[in-house]
């Protein structure tokens, strides 16, 4: 569902009309209109408004396809990063030049929701000691191959497989930590 069919959904399950929902969230039944019709997407605060009229966490609102779509281009991660800085707020920083504009080799990305970046540091650790533990499965699978190719389990075998010794492992999403970023979100 779209964010514009998420407020549909919730604002008649509330029997409101579009009216009643422009007044109590303090935006123009027109402003309603088009976001109900996904001809406009709603900023941050404009969500928090509507979050609050229909007595919902703001994630509630927000478009299912951001999660689900695929991101090829840099049109699509730089439309993902505007997003992100609509919903928990970015901070963009690093090594500028005599005009003030920030080298791209050294930019940096902050979140300034305090919650939001407490579970990304949480999430880090977690993912930084999964690839240590990989990395030493790894290692002890590649000196029982050498020295003893019998000792090698299947658990063994798929570390070798899966781990890229360049350090490019490539881990899916960890829906937990999604879950846990939901469940933040919603408390605020």
């Amino acid at each position: 569902m779209t964010t514009g069919d998420k407020i549909r959904s919730i604002r008649s399950e509330r029997k409101l009309t579009q009216k009643e929902l422009a007044k109590l969230s303090g935006l123009s039944e027109i402003t309603i209109r088009k976001y109900e019709a996904d001809e406009r997407t709603p900023k941050k605060e404009q969500l928090q408004h509507l979050a609050e009229a229909l007595n919902v966490p703001i994630n509630s609102l927000l478009d299912d396809d951001m999660l689900k779509k695929e991101y090829k281009t840099v049109g699509d991660i730089i439309s993902l990063i505007i997003t992100l800085d609509n919903i928990v707020g970015l901070n963009f920083d690093g090594a500028r030049d005599e005009e003030g504009r920030i080298d791209p080799n050294s930019i940096k990305i902050q979140i300034r929701n305090k919650r939001v970046s407490q579970v990304l540091a949480d999430w880090e650790q977690i993912r930084r000691e999964r690839l240590e533990a990989r990395e030493a499965s790894f290692n002890k699978a590649y000196e029982s191959r050498i020295n003893d190719p019998s000792a090698l389990t299947g658990e063994d075998l798929l570390n070798i497989l899966n781990f890229d010794p360049l350090g490019e492992y490539k881990e899916s999403v960890d829906m937990t930590m999604i879950a846990r970023m939901n469940e933040l979100l919603e408390e605020e």
